[in-house]
C-alpha cells in the first residue's frame, strides 16, 4: 500500500466543501498523516504539503501508531522561547502542555460516507426472501457534498458523546441499507474510522495495545466495555473503505494456517507475557471474538457454495431432462374425461342381462323340482295341478256325489301308488338320466321343459 495509493486528499470538496481562505462556519480541520520512518520520503514526495508525524520507531504494527497517537493527543509539550500563559503573559516556563479533547483516527483506505435515508413503506422492498432481510433505507450521497463533514458533525452532536468512549460508523459491506436503528450503544465492531473522547478514555485507564498487530480497534472498545464505559455506532452514515492487499496486517494475514487465528498472530509472545493480567485477559477475549467471526465467515461461504452447487446440479437436471426430451419427445397422455358418478353406475350395470339370469335360475330350480316329482309318481307341480282341476271343473255337484267322487279318486291313487312301488326301481335310473339331460341344459345355456307342458 503505498504512497500513491493512499487516500490521503482530504482537501477534496466531498470531504469537508470548498476550502476558503475565509471560512465563514469556523475553522478548518487539521489533517495529519502518520508515517513510519522508512516511509517519510516516500510519502512527502506525493503529499508535500502535508502534515506528517513520523513514528519514533518503524515496523511495529498499527497498535503503535495509534497508541503514539493517543498518547500525543492527550498531553503533548511544545517548546518555546516565548510562550505565553493562560493570562496571556509570557512566562518563564518554554514548555507547555498542550490537551486534545477529542481526535479522529481514520485509515489511508477510507474512501467514501454516505447518508442512509428512510424509505417510504411503498418502497420497502425485500432484498433476500430466504432471510427475510428487508431493505428499509437508501444511500444518498449528492455530487459534491461534504459527506465527510456531515457524517463527523452527526456524531460530535449527538447528545450521548460526552459518555462516549469512542464513537464511530457503520461500515457498508452491502447490509447497510437495511439497518432500522440509527444509533447504537455499547457496540464492540467499530474500526477503520473512530472518534476517541480522550478525556473518557484518560478516566477509564484505556490506551491502545502497542504491540498489537491486528484488530487494535476492537480491542480498546472491548477494554472500554469490561471497565463500564459506553461507545457510540452511528448507523445513519455508513462508510466505503478500500482492502489494501498489503498493509499494516499483511504480515499477519498471511501467517495464518488453516486453524484459524491463533495468539501469535495477535500478538508476539515476549510482549504478551508482561502484560498485565487484565490486560491477557482482554486480548483472550478478542481472540475468542475473531475466531468467532471467522466461524461464522466460513459457515457462510460453504453454505453459499452448496447452495450454488445445489442450483448447478439442479440446472444441469434440467438440460439433461430437455435434451433427452428432444432426442426422443415422449408423447403426450390424453385426458379422458371422467363420466359423471350416475353415468358410471349406468354403464357398469346391465340390467336385461341381470334379468335373463335371474330367469335362468327360475327356470333350472322349477325343472329340477318337476324332474323330482315326476320320478316321484307325482304331479309335475301343485300349482299347475290346481291350475287344470279348476279348468277341468265343472258344475256344482251334490254331496252324494261328491261322496262317490271321492271314493273314487281314493281308489284310483291306492292303485296308483301300488303301481309306483312297483316300478321303484326303474324310476332310481330314469332321475339320473334325467339330472345328465339338466346338466347338458344348463351347460349349454338353455332352459328346456322335460315335463312336456
Amino acid at each position: 500500500w503505498s504512497a500513491s495509493w493512499s487516500n490521503l486528499n482530504w482537501e477534496a470538496e466531498h470531504v469537508f466543501g470548498p476550502a476558503t481562505k475565509a471560512a465563514p462556519h469556523g475553522v478548518f480541520p487539521v489533517v495529519c498523516i502518520v508515517v513510519e520512518p522508512q516511509e517519510e520520503d516516500d510519502y512527502r514526495d506525493v503529499w508535500p504539503f502535508a502534515l506528517t508525524l513520523v513514528l519514533p520507531e518503524a515496523s511495529r504494527g498499527p497498535g503503535f501508531v495509534r497508541w503514539v497517537i493517543q498518547r500525543v493527543c492527550t498531553r503533548v509539550y511544545l517548546y518555546s522561547d516565548q510562550a505565553p500563559d493562560q493570562t496571556g503573559e509570557q512566562s518563564g516556563s518554554k514548555w507547555q502542555m498542550r490537551r486534545l479533547p477529542f481526535v479522529w483516527i481514520a485509515d489511508d483506505g477510507l474512501s467514501s460516507f454516505y447518508h442512509l435515508v428512510p424509505l417510504g413503506q411503498s418502497a420497502v422492498r425485500h432484498t433476500s426472501e430466504r432471510q427475510g432481510v428487508q431493505r428499509i433505507k437508501e444511500r444518498q450521497a449528492p455530487q459534491g457534498a461534504p459527506m465527510f463533514r456531515d457524517a463527523f458533525t452527526a456524531v460530535q452532536k449527538h447528545s450521548f458523546l460526552s459518555r462516549a468512549a469512542v464513537a464511530g460508523f457503520l461500515r457498508d459491506d452491502g447490509t447497510a441499507a437495511c439497518k432500522k436503528m440509527d444509533w447504537k450503544q455499547d457496540e464492540l465492531s467499530m474500526y477503520k474510522i473512530v472518534l476517541l473522547n480522550l478525556e473518557e478514555l484518560r478516566r477509564l485507564g484505556v490506551e491502545y495495545q502497542r504491540d498489537l498487530l491486528m484488530y487494535e480497534d476492537i480491542c480498546l472498545t472491548s477494554q472500554v466495555l469490561r471497565l463500564g464505559g459506553h461507545t457510540l455506532k452511528c448507523q445513519a452514515y455508513c462508510y466505503w473503505a478500500a482492502h489494501s492487499a498489503s498493509g499494516g496486517c499483511h504480515a499477519q494475514r498471511q501467517s495464518k494456517g488453516e486453524g484459524g487465528t491463533s495468539l501469535d498472530d495477535l500478538m508476539s509472545p515476549a510482549p504478551f507475557q508482561r502484560l498485565s493480567a487484565s490486560h491477557q485477559d482482554t486480548v483472550r477475549d478478542l481472540l475468542a471474538w475473531v475466531r468467532s467471526q471467522e466461524m461464522m465467515s466460513k459457515t457462510k461461504v460453504l453454505s453459499r457454495d452448496d447452495t450454488a452447487n445445489a442450483a448447478i446440479a439442479v440446472k444441469a437436471a434440467v438440460a439433461v431432462k430437455s435434451h433427452a426430451r428432444a432426442k426422443d419427445p415422449v408423447p403426450k397422455k390424453s385426458k379422458v374425461k371422467k363420466p359423471h358418478r350416475n353415468e358410471a353406475q349406468k354403464k357398469s350395470r346391465d340390467h336385461k342381462a341381470e334379468y335373463i339370469a335371474r330367469m335362468k335360475r327360475r327356470g333350472l330350480l322349477e325343472a329340477a323340482a318337476r324332474a323330482e316329482r315326476r320320478a316321484q309318481g307325482l304331479p309335475p307341480s301343485p300349482e299347475r295341478e290346481a291350475r287344470s282341476r279348476k279348468r277341468a271343473r265343472g258344475p256344482k255337484k251334490d254331496s252324494g256325489r261328491k261322496a262317490a267322487d271321492d271314493e273314487a279318486s281314493s281308489s284310483s291313487s291306492s292303485s296308483s301308488s301300488s303301481s309306483s312301488g312297483e316300478g321303484s326301481s326303474s324310476d332310481s335310473e330314469q332321475d339320473d338320466a334325467v339330472q345328465r339331460f339338466l346338466m347338458q341344459d344348463v351347460e349349454g345355456g338353455e332352459v328346456m321343459d322335460i315335463t312336456g307342458d
